[in-house]
């Protein structure tokens, strides 16, 4: 995960906020500002940073920094980045928002790097798709459904994460990933079902162990990501594992 070094808003929506040096819903956001200070957002700046915290969600503050984010919101969803801020390279998803909507960054072939908070449970199709650009995201483990398509074509992508209650990894999820070398589980994993073509043309992989919760992996999943270094993919015992997995001639 990148460090988090600053944080820039706006307006100056927290300023007199008493629990801005307590822990709060605005963590780890309210612990990088100092005894409330205010820290204004030059319109030319690459890094967007905002708290949403409960206390103000109807306040008159919260609705005119909404205004100047550079996404469409409706209610705790991030529905799409607004175009006069497609070429943005550095983004932290607002803390509250629990779904990212199809297609809502596949525009943004600039962006480099995002933060996805715990409050994301769904990021849907082709959320990601085509950001040729994106190199670092960690996906929190609170992360349930990572739908069809949603880093497709993610070229410069090296290393992903999996969220730990994510329960399959839907078809052409990491699709032409083709810089992808490292996918990393956690202990917890719930991971029961790798679908078609999920990882296709994914030729650079080091050695994935697979979570013991794995189930099933799908006819084609590793589509065209043949020939891999032998014992590159580490299947736990009693997983049914098609027999083709690589290319499907």
């Amino acid at each position: 995960m990148f460090e988090i070094d600053k944080i820039i808003l706006d307006h100056p929506t927290c300023s007199n906020c008493a629990h801005m040096t307590t822990d709060s819903n605005c963590e780890p956001l309210c612990k990088m500002m100092e005894d409330g200070q205010k820290i204004e957002y030059p319109k030319n700046s690459k890094l967007v940073y905002f708290s949403a915290c409960n206390l103000w969600q109807e306040s008159d503050s919260r609705k005119k920094l909404l205004q100047n984010l550079p996404f469409e919101i409706e209610g705790d969803e991030l529905v799409a980045v607004k175009e006069e801020f497609e070429n943005i390279e550095e983004v932290i998803v607002p803390f509250g928002i629990k779904k990212i909507c199809s297609d809502a960054f596949n525009t943004c072939i600039k962006l480099k790097r995002i933060f996805i908070p715990e409050s994301v449970v769904k990021i849907e199709t082709s959320v990601f798709s085509d950001c040729t650009s994106l190199r670092e995201i960690q996906l929190p483990d609170s992360i349930e459904t990572i739908e069809y398509g949603a880093f497709h074509h993610c070229t410069s992508l090296e290393k992903i994460n999996i969220p730990a209650n994510l329960n399959q990894i839907e078809g052409l999820v990491f699709s032409d990933c083709f810089a992808l070398k490292t996918v990393l589980f956690s202990k917890e994993s719930k991971l029961e079902t790798i679908k078609k073509e999920a990882f296709m043309n994914c030729n650079r992989l080091e050695p994935i162990k697979f979570p013991q919760s794995l189930k099933k992996v799908e006819k084609w999943a590793f589509r065209w990501c043949d020939p891999l270094p032998e014992g590159t993919l580490a299947f736990p015992e009693g997983c049914d594992v098609d027999e083709d997995i690589f290319d499907p001639e």
